[in-house]
């Protein structure tokens, strides 16, 4: 069965997408790499794990997963989607190019400052940028960009797809679930 990698950078529709493969496909367990990240920064507040342009060469995390999945998972367990961001294609490639996963990251184009304007005009009181002020997201999706154009660079040298959600969000997102579910169904 295929394991599923939903990666990218933040606010792209990757959680948009593991709740449509989720309503079709319940079976799947769900691996969401924020609630680690965020669960383990809280444990050991003196370690870093996910990624950010300050400690980027020292994110664990892919292999932190790598362990979980080693120790938890065997080949008769439902298969799993693990959907976030701080794992880049490169560390993919390194610690989960094997079997039959199925691995995009998707990304948005648009500027820092159109991104908080998008925050602003669509997310909901459950998202996380509602908490921030726009300088705090200005700061976030800056950083965003940069981790991105890192992403681009690793995903295109391991010819990894690459979706743009900048324009026609809504659309690419049902057409990367309409592959996505192709291949859940082989």
């Amino acid at each position: 069965m295929t394991n599923i990698f939903i990666l990218g950078v933040s606010r792209t529709g990757k959680s948009t997408i593991t709740k449509k493969i989720m309503e079709e496909f319940p079976y799947y367990k769900v691996i969401p790499l924020d609630i680690i990240i965020n669960a383990y920064k809280k444990t050991f507040n003196d370690k870093q794990i996910g990624y950010s342009k300050e400690y980027i060469k020292e994110n664990k995390l892919a292999l932190f997963i790598e362990n979980i999945i080693n120790q938890y998972f065997d080949e008769n367990d439902p298969p799993f989607i693990i959907e976030g961001d701080s794992i880049l294609p490169e560390e993919y490639h390194k610690y989960f190019e094997q079997g039959d996963n199925l691995c995009i990251f998707l990304i948005n184009s648009k500027t820092s400052e159109e991104k908080v304007a998008d925050c602003r005009q669509y997310d909901n009181k459950k998202d996380w940028s509602t908490r921030c002020t726009d300088q705090e997201l200005l700061k976030h999706f800056e950083e965003d960009n940069k981790i991105q154009e890192i992403i681009i660079k690793q995903a295109k040298k391991y010819n990894y797809p690459i979706i743009d959600v900048s324009k026609n969000r809504q659309e690419k997102l049902e057409d990367t679930y309409q592959k996505i579910k192709s291949k859940i169904k082989k």
